[in-house]
């Protein structure tokens, strides 16, 4: 095992968010399907969740000022539901199981709202799999976000982490630069996990 110490993205690392069609979970296809995509997905409030500057409520109320009223019930509902409808990215359930059982420490840095710091367990797969982590930062929670120093800092400081003993691993560029600056050692992730494990373990 390369490392012993493991910092994981979230999004399109460990949940699948792009092949996975969210909106389609709570509403059939169709144009009411794809209005209720275009607001939902809209990066306006979602910036403003992970840096922990919205609530809730508030976004709830965003989104149905920009819909018919046809779809106010299916707005909420999604809204306080997706958390627990996608799947987890092929490969990295076995891989964050593995990783575990040959003692590396696992943490989470991931730029997400209060809302999912608060009900990520309502996925039987996230919550198992977040909860074999040894810390989680989550964005919103303390208003910090990727790419800025301040959250690595804070993620440094909290679990008592060495950058160079760390593997990194994310999907966006802009983070992985980041970590770099932060003598991280660091993973660009493509979505493959099988590569991943490849480079972890040196199959």
């Amino acid at each position: 095992m390369r490392y012993g110490t493991y910092i994981f993205d979230f999004g399109q690392v460990i949940g699948e968010f792009e092949k996975y069609d969210i909106v389609g979970h709570f509403i059939p296809a169709g144009e009411d399907c794809e209005l209720l995509k275009s607001v939902f997905f809209g990066r306006d409030h979602w910036d403003k969740l992970d840096r922990g500057a919205i609530t809730d409520d508030e976004v709830k109320e965003m989104l149905k000022a920009k819909l018919p009223e046809r779809l106010h019930a299916v707005s909420d509902a999604l809204y306080d539901g997706w958390v627990a409808a996608p799947p987890v990215v092929d490969g990295m359930d076995s891989l964050i199981r593995d990783l575990k059982n040959a003692g590396a420490k696992l943490y989470l840095l991931s730029n997400f709202s209060v809302q999912f710091a608060e009900h990520y367990n309502d996925s039987p797969v996230f919550g198992e799999l977040l909860n074999l982590f040894d810390g989680l930062v989550i964005s919103g929670t303390i208003k910090m976000v990727k790419p800025d120093h301040a959250i690595f800092e804070y993620l440094f400081k909290k679990y008592d982490l060495t950058p160079g003993e760390c593997l990194f691993i994310d999907d966006n560029k802009a983070n992985i630069e980041a970590g770099n600056r932060e003598g991280l050692n660091t993973y660009l992730f493509d979505g493959d996990a099988e590569k991943l494990r490849g480079y972890i373990f040196g199959e």
